[in-house]
């Protein structure tokens, strides 16, 4: 559990990390939720949208992907 839950808080971090710094959110609104076995992990802010296929792959959103996949997330 605490491996789990250190991968869930870095995702976390880097989210809002990501939706301070590219976004320019002034808001950023994390929730959680368990639902059945599952955590649904959700985060929104008040930034500047652009089309994620616009998005640069680095090593953030890289390692988000890769964690969410550890986990056994999508």
């Amino acid at each position: 559990p605490i491996l789990q839950w250190s991968a869930l808080t870095r995702i976390m971090r880097e989210l809002v990390s990501n939706a301070i710094a590219h976004a320019r959110a002034s808001r950023v609104d994390v929730a959680m939720e368990l639902s059945g076995n599952a955590i649904v992990l959700s985060v929104a802010d008040n930034g500047i949208g652009t089309d994620p296929q616009t998005w640069s792959h680095g090593l953030g959103l890289g390692g988000v992907r890769k964690r969410v996949k550890q986990l056994g997330g999508e």
